[in-house]
C-alpha cells in the first residue's frame, strides 16, 4: 500500500510539474509583436538580458523602439571608467538596434559625462524620428549645446530635459508636433527661456524649474501658447536680496491647470484664464522672511484674484504667510471654488483665513496640510480672532461638508480653531484629524475626550480622529 501510495503521489507531482511547465512556457508562445511590446516597458539593460533565455529571445530587444538608458541601473557613479563604459554600452546598443524608429529615447546619466557622445546620441535619435527625448545630465560642469536639428524635429511630440548647468536654445527653434515640453536647468535666461516657448503651436503641457540668477538682469518671461492646458513654474532666487524687477506673463486662452511655485515673487500677469479649473499657488515665501520685501505681498493678491474662477485650489505657507502682511485685501469672490487645500505652519499663515473662506461662499471640502514652524516670527499669531468673528462666512454656515487637518498635535491653537469650525458648522458631515506620530497613545485618547466635548452646529457632523 505505501508503495502504491508513494507511486501514486509521484505520478501526481510529475503531472504538477507538466502544468507548471505548460504555465511558465505560455510567454514565449506569445507573437513577436506582444513581447516586443512587453519589452518596452523595461530599461533597456534588463530588456537587453532577455537575450540569453533562449534562441526566440535572443534579438527580440533590438526590435524595442523604446530606449531606456539609466547610469544607475549599471554603473556606480563619479567613475570615469564607469561612465565610458556605460556609454560604450549604449553605442553597442544602438549599433545592433534592428527598428528604423526610436518612439521614446530616455538617458539619465550622474556624474562625469562625455558631452560629445551625449550630443551624438541625441541626435541619432532625432535622425531616427524620436517621438519622446527625456535626457537628464547631472553635474555636467559646463555649459551644454544641445544638437540644432533637435529645436526642428518634426516627429517630436515629447521633450524632457534635466541639466544641472545652461544651456543655449537657438532663436530658429520651432516645434511643430511638441506638445509636452518638462525643463529643468540650473540657470534662466531670458534668451533661450524665449527662443524655447516662441514656436510651440501645439504645446499643452508645459513644466520650466529652474534657478534665477543674481546679475541685474531682469528676466521676462512671455508663456503666450494658444493650445496650453497645464503650466508649472518653479522658479528659486540665487540670493535672497529683495524682489527683483522680473516678470511672468502667461497668456493662454484654455488653460486648465497652473501650478506657481517660487521663493522670491516676481510680478505675474495672467491674462484670460477664466477656463482654469484647479490651480496650486505657493509664492511670497520672502515676505515672511525679507524685511525689505513685505511692501511687495499684495502681488500675491493680484495672482488670487486673477484665478478667482478655479474649483479647486491649493494655497502653500509661503502665500498664506505673505496675504498676513497684504496691505490691499479685497478679494474677488470664488464662486466656483469647492475644494480649498491650505499648507499652513504653526506661528503664521492664519491670520487671512477667515477672510479667505468669507471670498468662497461655496466651498466643500476644506483640508489643512499642518507643518511645523522652523522660521523665528515676532509676529507669530494666535487665533484669538475666531473668538471675536461676528459673522460666520456663508460657506461654513451653508455649504461645508468635510474638513481634514493633518499633523495635528493637540495645541491648544489647534483646538480653538476646530471648536470654531465644529460650532459653526451647521452642514458639517464629516471632520477628519490625522495625529502626528509625537502624539503618544494615551495622549490621544485625552485629545479625543476633547474634541467629544465640543459643541457641534450639526448633528450629522462625525469626527474621524486617526
Amino acid at each position: 500500500m505505501r508503495t502504491m501510495a508513494s507511486i501514486s503521489n509521484h505520478e501526481g507531482s510529475s503531472k504538477k510539474v507538466k502544468k507548471l511547465n505548460n504555465k511558465g512556457d505560455r510567454i514565449s508562445s506569445l507573437p513577436d509583436s506582444l513581447l516586443v511590446h512587453i519589452l518596452s516597458f523595461l530599461p533597456t539593460k534588463y530588456a537587453v538580458g532577455t537575450s540569453i533565455l533562449s534562441s526566440r529571445w535572443k534579438h527580440l530587444w533590438a526590435s524595442v523602439p523604446t530606449l531606456d538608458f539609466d547610469g544607475k541601473l549599471t554603473f556606480k557613479p563619479h567613475s570615469d571608467m564607469t561612465s565610458s563604459n556605460f556609454m560604450n554600452f549604449i553605442d553597442r546598443v544602438l549599433f545592433n538596434h534592428e527598428s528604423s524608429c526610436i518612439q521614446k529615447f530616455r538617458l539619465k546619466c550622474n556624474g562625469k559625462t562625455d558631452l560629445f557622445r551625449i550630443y551624438t546620441l541625441i541626435s541619432v535619435a532625432v535622425k531616427r524620428g524620436v517621438q519622446e527625448l527625456d535626457i537628464y545630465i547631472g553635474s555636467p560642469g559646463q555649459d551644454f549645446d544641445l544638437p540644432i536639428s533637435l529645436f526642428t524635429c518634426p516627429t517630436l511630440m515629447v521633450l524632457k530635459l534635466g541639466f544641472d548647468a545652461r544651456f543655449n536654445v537657438p532663436c530658429s527653434a520651432y516645434f511643430r508636433s511638441l506638445r509636452i515640453l518638462h525643463v529643468s536647468i540650473f540657470f534662466l535666461d531670458n534668451d533661450s527661456m524665449q527662443n524655447l516657448m516662441r514656436n510651440c503651436p501645439v504645446l499643452e503641457d508645459l513644466s520650466i524649474e529652474g534657478m534665477v540668477p543674481n546679475n541685474n538682469e531682469e528676466l521676462i518671461i512671455d508663456f503666450s501658447t494658444p493650445a496650453l492646458k497645464s503650466l508649472k513654474l518653479d522658479f528659486a532666487a540665487e540670493e535672497y536680496s529683495g524682489v527683483y524687477g522680473d516678470k511672468v506673463v502667461v497668456n493662454a486662452p484654455i488653460l486648465e491647470y497652473l501650478n506657481l511655485r517660487d521663493d522670491y515673487l516676481p510680478c505675474y500677469v495672467l491674462g484670460d484664464v477664466t477656463s482654469l479649473v484647479k490651480a496650486d499657488v505657493d509664492v511670497g515665501s520672502c515676505c515672511i522672511k525679507i524685511e525689505s520685501t513685505k511692501q511687495h505681498a499684495d502681488r500675491v493678491l493680484v495672482i488670487l484674484r486673477e484665478i478667482c474662477t478655479v474649483k479647486y485650489l491649493s494655497l502653500g505657507a509661503g502665500t498664506m504667510g505673505a496675504l498676513d502682511y497684504a496691505r490691499d485685501n479685497e478679494l474677488l469672490l470664488f464662486t466656483n471654488l469647492i475644494r480649498l487645500e491650505l499648507h499652513v505652519k504653526d506661528c503664521y499663515g492664519w491670520k487671512s483665513l477667515l477672510h479667505l473662506l468669507n471670498s468662497m461662499p461655496n466651498l466643500v471640502y476644506l483640508v489643512f496640510k499642518k507643518s511645523e514652524c522652523y522660521y523665528e516670527n515676532d509676529d507669530s499669531e494666535d487665533f484669538n480672532f475666531v473668538e471675536h468673528e461676528v459673522v460666520v462666512p456663508c460657506c461654513l454656515s451653508m455649504h461645508l461638508q468635510e474638513i481634514e487637518i493633518s499633523e495635528f498635535r493637540g495645541l491648544s491653537d489647534e483646538l480653538r480653531l476646530i471648536e470654531y469650525f465644529l460650532r459653526n458648522g451647521s452642514v458639517l458631515h464629516k471632520m477628519t484629524i490625522n495625529s502626528c506620530n509625537s502624539v503618544e497613545k494615551q495622549e490621544r485618547e485625552e485629545l479625543l475626550k476633547k474634541l467629544l466635548m465640543f459643541r457641534r452646529g450639526s448633528i450629522n457632523c462625525q469626527i474621524l480622529f486617526l
